[in-house]
């Protein structure tokens, strides 16, 4: 009899210690999961519940309950209102300090921290007109492009009415050798004072050679106003037919401020170049600081690759003191 009660308690002991093992998650679980056609979601409807499915390899029990703890839910906001073809989008933002010349200032207007810095957003869109003859550049059904701006006060809840901050101006898309795939790019800084700018790369529709330019647009009073847009790269000089071809921007904001833009330049045909340029922002408008790849006067920045060679993909960052860092493909 003893023995008997023995092996009854040791089946117990056994059986407590099974249902005591944690549960494990099966199927890739938790996942969203739509109620009405049992499929797994990612997106949901603002206002609406959130189901999610669990699949354990067990029940759940009193010793190991299953508890659901959100930190966040993801929130989608809706920038853009034209339904048309886009590109690369790009944010910025800067951290709020109080104190210094330059505060990093939220909002215009604001001279101490907040609870939210500015959240600036960029991106390239297409419009839904096309060149036609009132254009001095014809290029039939090719559709237009331009670069849009909109920003947000409070973390991203809402975002300004978004703007163009090309103005009137509207561009073609860089292609690959005239054809393919689009590639025009753009990159977004925010300085210090928390004025953003923009440095992209379009094919220029304001004449008959359909320049591949590279472009910088500015904001002096936080994003609310736009002047025209600077060209970067040299096309008017003589012998400046490789800047007519330039692609890739970069950019990179030092802690005084100063804007710095390196692009490719080049026929594509094995010989491009990667280029160096420094913004004057002293000057009103914005202008390159002229200084040509010899030394002397001229636009478009410096060649940092050997001529001849074929480098590509620059990109920029500032280390301790401001030192400018620069790696490309070569």
């Amino acid at each position: 009899m003893r023995s008997l009660l023995l092996y009854s308690a040791l089946v117990l002991s056994t059986a407590s210690a099974l249902r005591a093992v944690k549960p494990t998650f099966e199927n890739k679980t938790p996942v969203g999961f739509s109620v009405q056609d049992s499929t797994v979601r990612t997106d949901f409807v603002v206002g609406e519940s959130i189901n999610i499915r669990v699949d354990l390899d067990q029940a759940a029990s009193y010793e190991y309950p299953l508890v659901g703890h959100f930190h966040s839910v993801e929130r989608s906001e809706q920038i853009g209102s034209v339904d048309t073809d886009g590109m690369q989008v790009d944010i910025a933002m800067v951290d709020v300090v109080p104190f210094g010349v330059n505060d990093n200032i939220p909002a215009p207007g604001y001279t101490s921290s907040a609870t939210h810095p500015a959240i600036h957003m960029a991106w390239i869109e297409q419009t839904t007109t096309t060149p036609r003859a009132g254009f001095p550049y014809t290029g039939g059904s090719t559709p237009l492009y331009r670069v849009m701006y909109s920003r947000s006060f409070d973390g991203g809840a809402n975002f300004d009415a978004a703007v163009s901050i090309t103005g009137d101006i509207t561009y073609h898309p860089l292609t690959v050798n005239g054809g393919g795939g689009s590639f025009s790019t753009l990159d977004l800084e925010v300085d210090s004072g928390g004025q953003p700018r923009v440095v992209y790369g379009f094919v220029s529709t304001a004449d008959r050679e359909r320049k591949k330019n590279i472009y910088l647009a500015y904001s002096n009073d936080g994003g609310t106003t736009w002047p025209m847009p600077l060209q970067v790269n040299d096309t008017r000089v003589g012998g400046a037919v490789e800047g007519r071809k330039s692609a890739f921007p970069q950019m990179v904001i030092d802690d005084r401020d100063n804007i710095f833009i390196s692009y490719v330049r080049g026929s594509g045909a094995g010989s491009d170049d990667v280029m160096l340029a420094k913004v004057n922002r002293f000057t009103s408008p914005f202008s390159i600081l002229p200084i040509g790849e010899s030394g002397t006067a001229g636009t478009g920045g410096i060649r940092l690759s050997p001529n001849g060679d074929r480098a590509t993909g620059p990109d920029l960052a500032v280390g301790d003191g401001d030192a400018l860092h620069l790696v490309y493909f070569n």
